[in-house]
């Protein structure tokens, strides 16, 4: 009989609210395989009463790389809309411990 290898590994995602872009939603695995493709799904809402840039900024630890940067952004979102930005890394060996943060573009 063979031993079963347990490969996953957490992820723990820490939020950190900023000026008005409000996370109204967040998607992603609590843990997941060593070399799996991760998706972390940030729902931002602009809360300010104009119309806004909204920007989404992630980090982790040195072990993950986001495909697509670790910034996005729209350049002009309604007061009351959302908009999702969404962060794909693979996963490590380590635990990925990930911190999110939001606001409005200056």
């Amino acid at each position: 009989m063979a031993d079963i290898i347990d490969d996953t590994t957490n992820i723990t995602i820490n939020l950190i609210q900023e000026g008005e872009g409000i996370i109204t939603s967040l998607n992603y695995p609590t843990n997941a395989s060593v070399g799996t493709s991760v998706d972390v799904e940030v729902t931002v809402l602009n809360d300010g009463p104009v119309e806004d840039g909204i920007f989404a900024v992630v980090s982790a630890n040195p072990s993950v790389t986001f495909s697509q940067g670790n910034r996005q952004s729209v350049v002009s979102l309604l007061p009351g809309v959302t908009t999702v930005f969404t962060f794909t890394f693979t996963m490590p060996s380590v635990a990925v411990d990930i911190d999110i943060s939001t606001g409005h573009i200056e």
